[in-house]
């Protein structure tokens, strides 16, 4: 869970199955906390372990199969892989985080991989090319850099 570091009264959860987007409304007995699920539709349902609100607003989750997925509202606006047979990650995508002008994503299979943010948040896809393809400018393997480290 974690708050909108830019609109007071926004949060985000997620967890097994689901990413929830939550926002405090104004209703005749106060304030309540209304939340949208968000709706995965043509694209499979996925645990959501990894998120990060990007600087215009819009979602960018791991998946539990290894391709990004950018939300627009509780909706998807496209998924990301690098490219027709190759997800970003083997695995799930479990960390994403904002450095500047990257994404950084770590995922199970024991790789960091850096994306560039601007390239991500203008994303669009088509009807004849519904995945965005991606190639990260970097890429750090966890394993095998010291001894017993799997």
């Amino acid at each position: 869970m974690t708050f909108s570091p830019r609109s007071d009264g926004q949060l985000v959860t997620s967890g097994t199955g689901h990413i929830r987007f939550w926002e405090m409304a104004q209703t005749f007995t106060g304030l309540k906390l209304q939340g949208a699920i968000g709706k995965f539709g043509q694209v499979e349902l996925s645990d959501i372990t990894g998120y990060q609100e990007l600087p215009n607003g819009n979602i960018l989750s791991g998946s539990d199969w290894g391709n990004m997925l950018l939300w627009e509202g509780n909706l998807i606006k496209c998924e990301i892989r690098t490219s027709k047979v190759k997800n970003c990650h083997n695995g799930s995508i479990d960390v994403v985080v904002i450095d500047g002008g990257t994404i950084i994503t770590g995922g199970g299979d024991g790789f960091i991989r850096i994306w560039p943010l601007d390239v991500v948040q203008g994303a669009e896809v088509t009807d004849e090319m519904p995945v965005f393809e991606l190639s990260p400018t970097k890429e750090v393997p966890l394993f095998g850099m010291e001894d017993g480290r799997k």
